[in-house]
């Protein structure tokens, strides 16, 4: 955060381990701000950047430490609406995994140029080709063998 106070310029930077520089001395020279900690064996510099029409706090209002990546509410907001539409993506997908069947009694089978309908509980040693290519009616249900007969 940097403050105009008396006599200049007051800076107040916070590390990602919540160190406070003490001794700061500040550098400009046009949108970049060179910060140089002068520690008491130790120097180190960051280089922060200002926005051109970003100006100096003038009273109690913080500003992002330099170096520091704020995200944006439009990011928040983007990332959150990817997050909902991948999750209702994959309960789509997972349910029509889990049942693949519907609300049907039956399932499409594609056999060649055709389709085949065969029922929920197949027999699976009564061979594709028996069961009918075309879908039963209202009134007609088809058998595990894959004989059509009425309800």
């Amino acid at each position: 955060m940097i403050r105009r106070v008396d006599g200049g310029l007051k800076v107040l930077l916070r590390t990602r381990f919540n160190a406070r520089f003490k001794k700061i001395k500040l550098l400009n020279s046009g949108p970049e701000i060179w910060i140089v900690y002068l520690g008491d064996r130790v120097k180190y510099e960051i280089l922060g950047y200002m926005n051109p029409g970003s100006h100096l706090d003038e009273g109690n209002h913080a500003e992002p430490a330099p170096g520091v990546r704020r995200i944006s509410s439009s990011r928040k907001k983007l990332r959150r609406l990817i997050l909902i539409a991948a999750a209702v993506i994959l309960f789509i997908v997972m349910r029509q995994v889990m049942n693949p069947f519907g609300d049907k009694e039956y399932a499409e089978i594609p056999h060649g140029n055709h389709v085949h309908y065969v029922p929920k509980d197949r027999d699976h040693s009564v061979p594709l080709s028996r069961f009918p290519t075309e879908p039963p009616a209202e009134n007609e249900r088809i058998l595990p063998d894959g004989r059509v007969v009425p309800k």
